[in-house]
């Protein structure tokens, strides 16, 4: 059996406060929830843009099918919403009797994902400086 052996047992927690490792967790496969339908809603235009820090989190954190929102730059639209949705109908509900009722929200544009081709972490690169601090200080070996 091969696995991964620290030499440095504190190499976790100086890592968590440089920030490299920002959790851990499980990955869940929406499908068997009940979840058929990704979506993206690639624009949702407020009335301000600075109306933003009113919209997320505090109206986002109510839909628990959404699982990603991002104030975005350029374009006509404000936010990048990923959401899940159990079916097309589910999908409209949730357009149009959550989401385009938030107060601000005057319109959005959707587009349904029918299938996702790359899905990763952003990896740690061998040649910056601060990769090489952080493997440095992880010192693992394989045993």
């Amino acid at each position: 059996m091969r696995g991964l052996a620290c030499s440095n047992t504190s190499a976790g927690s100086a890592n968590d406060r440089n920030g490299v490792i920002t959790g851990s967790g499980y990955h869940v496969n929406p499908k068997v929830l009940g979840y058929a339908s990704s979506a993206y809603i690639g624009g949702v235009k407020l009335e301000k843009g600075s109306m933003y820090k009113n919209v997320i989190p505090p109206e986002f954190d109510k839909i628990p099918e959404v699982t990603e929102c991002h104030f975005t730059t350029g374009g006509p639209y404000t936010l990048l919403v990923k959401l899940y949705a159990r079916d097309n109908e589910h999908l409209m509900d949730l357009l149009n009797n959550r989401i385009q009722e938030i107060p601000g929200v005057v319109a959005t544009e959707t587009m349904i994902s029918l299938s996702q081709g790359v899905k990763r972490e952003i990896p740690i690169m061998k040649g910056s400086a601060k990769s090489r601090r952080f493997l440095y200080r992880l010192s693992c070996k394989t045993i």
